[in-house]
Order: structure tokens, then sequence, then C-alpha cells
């Protein structure tokens, strides 16, 4: 029982940072949206500050505040993204620092050698795809198989079949003989 609980612990630690590698991958893609969202709306005001530059620069006029406040507000937006890739950083970082760790309360009894291993999802991918793959091939021999047994069960009863239409027809011949041979 105390192997058990030991494995229940090295289970429970596994589940603990996978979960915790799957939160900060939510909050990386959750960032990154918003990072993303902020980088169109700078790009939607390169526009903006372009298309009055181009207006003020074919009639003719010097550039006004409209643009400085543009630019302004490019800076701002430019300086969220800045702390939005450090906070990605920040939760790559503890993404890919989780270990899993393996501790053991019973120090009398020796420690088990237990390895760990961590998959992808590029990993995981191959391995369902090799393991649909196996499935596919097994259910071929499996099919195989039982289309050979088919074929002999039918070829059996085509037998049996065959013997009883024998047997039928020379009852019927036995029993026409009977009745129709003249009597002697």
């Amino acid at each position: 029982m105390a192997m058990f609980e030991k494995f229940k612990k090295v289970v429970q630690n596994v589940t603990d940072t996978t979960v915790k590698k799957t939160g900060e991958q939510v909050q990386i893609t959750k960032l990154s949206l918003e990072k993303a969202n902020l980088e169109k709306e700078i790009d939607a005001l390169y526009t903006k500050i372009g298309r009055h530059c181009y207006t003020l620069s074919k009639a003719g006029e010097q550039f006004d505040e409209a643009i400085g406040a543009s630019i302004a507000e490019v800076d701002a937006l430019a300086a969220q993204v800045a702390e939005l890739e450090s906070r990605i950083s920040a939760h790559k970082a503890e993404r890919d620092g989780a270990q899993y760790q393996l501790h053991f309360e019973d120090k009398d009894e020796a420690e088990p050698e237990i390895e760990v291993d961590v998959y992808t999802t590029d990993d995981l991918a191959e391995d369902a795809q090799e393991a649909a793959e196996d499935a596919a091939e097994a259910v071929k021999e499996v099919a195989g198989d039982a289309v050979d047994t088919v074929c002999e069960v039918a070829e059996d009863a085509v037998e049996a079949v065959a013997d009883k239409a024998e047997e039928l027809a020379e009852e019927v011949r036995d029993a026409a003989e009977d009745t129709f041979r003249p009597e002697e």
C-alpha cells in the first residue's frame, strides 16, 4: 500500500505541474491576443497619421497638433505592447521552468527510481497517429480473419446443404419409384 501512496504522490505532482504549465500557456495566449489587438490599433493610427500627413503635404501645409496627438497615442500603445511582451516572457519562463519533482516521505525505504517523460503536443499527436495506424492494421487483420472464418463456415454450409439435397433427391427418387413401379 505504501508503494501505491508513493505512486499516487508522483501522479499528483505530475498532474499539478501539468496544470500549472497549461495555465501559463493560457495566460501567454491571452496576453499575445491582447498584444496583437494593440498592435492592430497602432497600425490603424499609423494609417491615420500617414493619411493626415499626406493630405497636409498635398495641400502644402505644415504638420499640426492632430499628428502630434496620434503620435502620442502610438507611443502610449507601444508602451503597453512592451509591458505585455515582458509579462509574456515572464509567463514563458515560469512555464518552461516548471519541472516534475518527486518527493517521498518514507526515508527508511530505498527510493525507487522513477523516470517521468514530458511530452509536447507534437509528441502526443505523433503517438496518437501511430496508435491509430496500429489500430487500423489490427482491425484489418481481425477483419481478414473474420472473412476467412465466414468463408469457411459458408463452404461448410454449402457442403451440408448439398449433402442434404442429395439425400432428399434420393428419397424423392425412391418414393417415386415405389409409387410408379408396377406391382408384381
